[in-house]
């Protein structure tokens, strides 16, 4: 089954003086659709994700570590939003090496697929995808690290030949 559901997270930096401009530019492309909330990193008042935020990211370790959030959506629809949230981006913020962009896939349907990571691994491996795992911030978790824990022969295989 396909992944019919989709969104996008951009992690980046302002200087505070930009703040203003990027609600301005948000007004300007989503009128009503988003919403503000500089404090926390959660918007509450949206718990389906239905409208476009922009909020603080605490991750960035920085008062002015910010996210722009897409709401679930579809596929053309994730182009449009990657699309505005990068001009944002380029013109308005900065980004280093805490900062990173996240897309999220999924299924309508409850019952859509099981992931067999280690299949997962062994096909992104094939890929040449795994070839740099540096250290992670509390966030995200780095995939090797998710390996330490299970005892497949094939992860352990995998791991020993990296």
């Amino acid at each position: 089954m396909r992944p019919d559901r989709f969104g996008c997270e951009f992690e980046f930096i302002v200087e505070a003086s930009e703040d203003q401009i990027v609600q301005e530019k948000l007004l300007e492309q989503f009128d009503n659709r988003f919403l503000v909330d500089l404090k926390k990193s959660s918007i509450s008042s949206d718990p389906k994700q239905t409208k476009v935020h922009y909020k603080f990211e605490p991750s960035l370790n920085t008062e002015y570590g910010r996210e722009l959030t897409s709401p679930v959506c579809s596929f053309e629809e994730l182009r449009e939003y990657m699309n505005i949230f990068s001009i944002i981006v380029n013109e308005l913020g900065q980004t280093n090496e805490l900062t990173g962009l996240h897309i999220h896939m999924s299924n309508s349907n409850d019952n859509c697929i099981e992931l067999d990571l280690c299949k997962f691994v062994l096909l992104a491996n094939n890929g040449n995808l795994l070839n740099n795992w540096g250290k992670r911030n509390q966030y995200c978790l780095n995939l090797m690290h998710i390996l330490d824990h299970l005892n497949f022969d094939d992860v352990i295989l995998f791991k020993n030949h990296k």
